[in-house]
């Protein structure tokens, strides 16, 4: 078979992928929505004729019909699938390893790619909020851009959260092994805070943020785009994702929307639609959903399913403890906790029991988080940790205009937090209440003013106190 480019003449030969009595089927795929190639002097080494072979019209000038995709992603799975099935039958069989067993994160290879990991023992996957993107080499350090807005400021698609729930299975372990917004967003504080609380929603296994940082790395300063060792915007957040993730202060939502798949013929239904977010959309889930029921995909052996379909069940009657809504931050009100995440300052907002008067800065975005640290509900706490954060950056970083890039100029230590100032009125059982400023290791360094009075406890925090979080203990 000859295949002329658009500038060139070469002369290929092709082993057919299948062969009957009266036609050979040729898989032929090429790069690109619209490769500038044709097909031409089609010939058999016998000398058979050309012409008609299987679902293949071969004319000059033109390529295959659209069945070709339908078999690119059947070979595939195929291939990935018993690839997937050999390596565990080795490493569970052969080697004797008991840990638990994956291939890869899910999205790679869409809905094929789900199906695959779906026969070893938990569903993975990895995302980042506006990773850096290099329009020159890759990984250029002195060429790369970022996004620069916050992901609070997109609950219309759910943003990464929503990304990530469209792939987690029905009855399997679902994690998150690399997770991170990275350096040096302005709004990399609400990282963890927002994570956390759904993940713990959505009823996730596990959460981990890449990466801790190397070795090498410069202590006193952020010096990547990933290290969370040396970023305090995100470091101090840290106490309050364990506390609403790990020990269970926001609860899983008690309602649940399945996406049923076909798996009879899951290679075509692939080659039509491989995007899991899409065909989530596509079956009638909205974005909002995700903000009050768990999702899961379901693969189901129904020869007279031609498309997946939506299944939703549970209690909808059921208060979500989350709230993200269009021009409004991203909110968590539970009993043990109080979460308000975006563009929050110069605004007042009234949850359960916690009444919080944000001032104005520049940006108009804070993160701020208040836990109870006995696990009792905030009313009836004898110590609570409040974390409150806005921008993070290095002194002397040199931003382009756009704030996109600060290229290789990194800047140096200290590292310059952005002080909220806000006034916060909460329910509170009789008690003497004192307020701490904590030090940079979480030891108290300084008492704050406040009043308690009438049921109340009221206080102010600003950038005077030079902290990022608090103490609240009642005696």
């Amino acid at each position: 078979m000859n295949i002329r480019p658009a500038s060139s003449l070469c002369a290929s030969l092709f082993i057919p992928l299948a062969v009957g009595a009266e036609a050979a089927l040729f898989p032929f795929v090429m790069g690109g929505n619209e490769p500038n190639a044709g097909i031409a002097d089609v010939s058999w080494l016998n000398e058979k004729p050309a012409g008609k072979h299987g679902f293949v019209s071969v004319r000059d000038g033109h390529s295959v019909d659209g069945s070709g995709r339908r078999i690119r992603f059947r070979f595939i799975g195929e291939t990935e699938r018993a690839y997937v099935a050999g390596m565990k039958d080795y490493i569970r069989d052969e080697l004797k390893c008991r840990a638990p067993i994956i291939d890869s994160q899910a999205s790679y290879g869409g809905l094929s790619g789900v199906y695959r990991e779906s026969l070893n023992d938990f569903i993975d996957m990895h995302s980042y909020w506006q990773h850096p993107s290099f329009p020159g080499n890759p990984w250029d350090p002195g060429n790369w851009r970022i996004m620069n807005t916050p992901m609070s400021s997109e609950p219309r698609s759910a943003a990464n959260l929503g990304r990530l729930a469209a792939f987690r299975v029905a009855a399997m372990p679902f994690t998150v092994t690399e997770y991170d917004h990275p350096a040096p967003s302005h709004y990399a504080a609400e990282m963890f805070p927002m994570i956390a609380s759904f993940a713990a929603a959505q009823d996730w296994d596990g959460v981990f943020q890449f990466d801790w940082g190397g070795v090498n790395a410069k202590d006193g300063q952020i010096d990547s785009y990933f290290s969370l060792k040396n970023h305090p915007g995100k470091l101090a957040f840290l106490p309050a994702a364990a506390l609403l993730f790990r020990r269970g202060d926001v609860p899983a939502f008690a309602a649940e929307t399945v996406l049923d798949i076909p798996s009879a013929d899951l290679d075509a239904l692939s080659s039509r639609a491989n995007n899991m977010q899409q065909l989530w959309n596509r079956a009638g889930f909205g974005a909002a959903e995700s903000l009050s029921r768990r999702q899961a995909v379901r693969f189901v052996a129904n020869a007279e399913m031609a498309e997946p379909e939506i299944r939703r069940q549970g209690d909808d009657a059921a208060p979500s403890p989350i709230r993200w809504t269009e021009g409004q931050p991203y909110q968590v009100d539970v009993p043990t906790a109080k979460v308000v995440v975006g563009a929050c300052m110069g605004k007042t907002f009234r949850l359960e029991g916690v009444d919080i008067a944000f001032a104005t800065n520049a940006s108009g975005f804070a993160s701020v988080a208040l836990l109870s640290v006995d696990g009792k509900p905030l009313p009836e706490s004898r110590r609570m940790l409040l974390t409150a954060a806005g921008n993070v950056e290095n002194t002397g970083m040199a931003w382009n205009p756009e704030h996109t890039t600060v290229g290789r100029s990194w800047g140096r230590a200290p590292t310059l937090c952005e002080g909220i100032g806000a006034s916060i009125s909460l329910n509170a059982q009789p008690g003497e209440f004192h307020l701490y400023a904590l030090d940079g290791k979480g030891n108290r360094k300084s008492e704050v003013p406040a009043k308690t009075g009438e049921g109340r406890f009221d206080f102010a925090i600003g950038p005077e106190f030079e902290t990022l979080w608090y103490e609240i203990a009642r005696e």
